[in-house]
């Protein structure tokens, strides 16, 4: 037994270990995070969550579900997408016009501006044109689409203050990750609309 900040936890059970994902139980499963024992420290199977593969199935399908329950999703962040890359476009007209007046304010790289306004683009119309084609997609594809193709992007923004951000442990962890959601998202995709 373990003392924790809302109450008693017990040892965790040899089902909450890695070789979960074969079958999770109950409470370790999408509806865990309604537990009122669980916290960002899992409660119930004594790991962090996401540490497991029991953990992340659960959460994976408990996203799953939640965007299943959103058919026009991608529609939506493909315009907001789209809708970004135009307001951005004034951002790359002032970067073009004044580079060093943002060089000044401590923006060594302005042009990464014009890298994500044009990201912003090209992710919009992938996110439009996958959802015209493959409406009907498993959930987990959607949810694999929706951040990698929005994540892409951002991933732009710290660079414009220097070179030096794409070396931090969060940024490359961020980046592989949606780059892993973006390029299996597609190629999933291609495969489940080809089959």
């Amino acid at each position: 037994m373990v003392q924790g900040a809302r109450g008693v936890w017990r040892a965790p059970a040899p089902w909450c270990g890695p070789a979960a994902w074969r079958a999770p139980a109950p409470w370790c499963g999408p509806a865990a995070w309604l537990a009122p024992a669980w916290s960002l420290r899992g409660a119930v199977c004594g790991f962090t969550v996401l540490s497991t593969m029991g953990e992340a199935y659960a959460w994976f399908t408990l996203l799953s579900m939640l965007i299943a329950a959103t058919p026009a999703l991608l529609t939506s962040l493909g315009l907001i997408s789209l809708a970004l890359a135009g307001l951005s476009g004034w951002l790359v007209l002032a970067t073009t016009e004044q580079p060093e007046w943002f060089r000044s304010r401590g923006i060594p790289a302005p042009r990464r501006f014009l890298q994500l306004h044009l990201d912003w683009v090209m992710m919009g119309l992938i996110l439009l044109a996958v959802d015209l084609v493959v409406p009907e997609r498993p959930g987990w594809i959607t949810g694999a689409l929706a951040f990698g193709l929005i994540m892409n992007p951002l991933l732009f923004l710290p660079l414009a203050w220097g070179r030096q951000h794409s070396r931090h442990p969060l940024y490359k962890a961020v980046a592989l990750a949606s780059f892993t959601a973006t390029s299996g998202g597609l190629t999933a995709l291609a495969v489940y609309a080809i089959a």
